[in-house]
């Protein structure tokens, strides 16, 4: 659906797909990265792509951050990734990271910025935050120091019962009592 896109419009784009199995930082899903022609279309409008990668719960974000041979085969695995698809770096996209796992993803994320910059220098490291952090769990004042941008990461719903994410606009919902 990106051609329906103004890609006149875009610098950059995050590719949602590498989700990292956690015992080990190979891809468990990585849908459509190796055939779509968004790399090609993207070099015809000089966007940046990178490869979005998700931990999608406290349980798999914890046992990933405490393993950090994990941490060496996924930084493996993700540059080669980025480098066959000419991909402009990496979102690191960790849900539900808890208070214990706070030093542990901070040093994650450094180790990452110094494997991309190892890598190449025109790499770049992005880190998805969640909006609301009352405890600075995700440490965003240091991450900012660290990472070359942090995307505040909000969805928006599409149903009444609040558990299907959808694009962040309309802003103004035509069912009654949806997020929006």
């Amino acid at each position: 659906k990106y051609e329906l896109y103004d890609l006149n419009a875009i610098t950059r784009i995050g590719y949602i797909g590498y989700l990292i199995d956690e015992s080990n930082g190979n891809p468990k899903k990585l849908p459509n990265w190796e055939n779509t022609e968004l790399h090609k279309r993207a070099v015809q409008y000089q966007i940046d792509v990178d490869l979005v990668a998700q931990l999608l719960d406290s349980s798999s974000t914890r046992n990933f951050l405490n393993n950090e041979n994990a941490w060496g085969n996924f930084a493996d695995q993700i540059i080669n990734e980025i480098s066959e698809k000419n991909g402009a770096g990496i979102v690191i996209d960790f849900f539900g990271l808890e208070k214990s796992q706070s030093a542990n993803f901070l040093a994650f994320i450094r180790y990452m910025k110094y494997r991309l910059g190892e890598a190449s220098p025109r790499f770049e490291l992005t880190i998805s935050i969640p909006p609301v952090d009352t405890e600075n769990i995700y440490q965003s004042k240091e991450i900012s120091r660290i990472a070359d941008r942090v995307i505040l990461m909000a969805m928006d719903y599409q149903n009444y019962e609040g558990n299907v994410c959808g694009p962040t606009s309309p802003l103004i919902s035509n069912v009654p009592k949806a997020l929006s």
